[in-house]
């Protein structure tokens, strides 16, 4: 129980600033790939790759909330490469392999999968260190 109360404030501050990470991230996706993310976009995706399903039309940043939606799908490493390449797409319909893209989506998981997963684990082993 003690452990459990020494790891309140932790948590609660690696929650707030994860989701600052996500804000960011989320308010540049909606500025970078509003509205580009739809229905045709799919299934021209569908065409090229069949690992694509008609459900990722949720996975675009048309809005704040599904730019959320899209970057936690992103920190749990779902598809995250096909995800990048579906934006990468929006930009890029021939090739689909844009740097720019590549570089927003590794930089979102290295400063909110690693250096968080790290945080989350200094944390831990300073509360039972102090136990």
């Amino acid at each position: 129980m003690r452990s459990l109360q020494a790891l309140a404030v932790p948590f609660l501050s690696l929650g707030v600033t994860l989701y600052y990470v996500y804000m960011i991230w989320a308010t540049l996706g909606v500025s970078f790939f509003g509205g580009k993310i739809n229905e045709l976009t799919i299934d021209g995706l569908i065409v090229i790759n069949d690992d694509y399903s008609r459900d990722w039309v949720w996975l675009g940043c048309n809005d704040y909330g599904g730019a959320l939606y899209t970057w936690f799908a992103i920190m749990a490493l779902n598809d995250w490469q096909l995800i990048q390449q579906m934006y990468g797409h929006t930009i890029d319909p021939i090739g689909g392999k844009p740097v720019a893209t590549f570089i927003f989506f590794t930089g979102f998981l290295v400063m909110s999968y690693y250096s968080i997963l790290n945080i989350l684990i200094a944390f831990i082993i300073d509360a039972y260190s102090q136990l």
